[in-house]
């Protein structure tokens, strides 16, 4: 029996998947301007002057987003800085569950990243061309490392970087929040969750 999988996680939207685009203005940088301010950022800093908010969003959001169905029509709803929170609440937890040191650092490279490129949550329109190549390769870079060096499976790296989703102890998430999995089978595409490394069929009706 042949078997293929499409990956609906695409490599490119890996880390904020299905964001909103821009609300809210912004102004175009150049990308010297941009590495000068990424540089000055203070990430310790920065999370300590937004933390009170960052807590409140995030409580906010567990309360009320249950499902990805939900997650993804709130997303389209928030500004840059609420989707910048609310990925550096989720990292800030995520840190907190047992990981080896090379681990932490790289989860502390990933916080960096939400922190200090903010043009990863605007509209294309807002931002230079090469600032978002710029994000985009070390977003690339960092699901490489993830993938070859800390042998990261794929429901991990979904479970961190794709939903904002609170994870567990056991590093896993609720069901309803994954995303599908088309596996074929026989010529047919049935959707699939990715469940402890494998595929489990399901009905999407499920999920709403």
């Amino acid at each position: 029996m042949k078997t293929k999988i499409i990956n609906l996680l695409t490599v490119f939207l890996f880390i904020f998947s299905c964001s909103g685009n821009a609300r809210g203005g912004t102004y175009l940088e150049t990308n010297d301007q941009a590495k000068v301010k990424r540089k000055n950022i203070d990430i310790d800093q920065w999370v300590e002057i937004n933390r009170a908010e960052i807590e409140e969003l995030r409580t906010d959001w567990k309360a009320t987003i249950m499902n990805r169905n939900q997650e993804l029509v709130a997303n389209q709803t928030l500004t840059p800085y609420q989707e910048k929170a609310l990925w550096a609440g989720k990292i800030l937890e995520v840190l907190e569950l047992d990981w080896t040191e090379a681990e932490r650092q790289h989860l502390q490279a990933m916080l960096r990243f939400i922190v200090t490129y903010p043009e990863m949550y605007m509209d294309k329109t807002d931002t230079s061309f090469g600032i978002r190549v710029e994000a985009q390769t070390k977003a690339l870079n960092w699901l490489r490392y993830a993938k070859r060096k800390l042998k990261w499976d794929q429901e991990l790296l979904y479970a961190i970087a794709s939903t904002k989703a609170e994870m567990d102890e056991h590093k896993k998430i609720n069901p309803k929040f994954q995303s599908y999995l088309f596996h074929e089978v026989d010529g047919e595409f049935i959707p699939h969750l990715l469940i402890n490394g494998e595929l489990v069929a399901f009905d999407p009706d499920e999920l709403r």
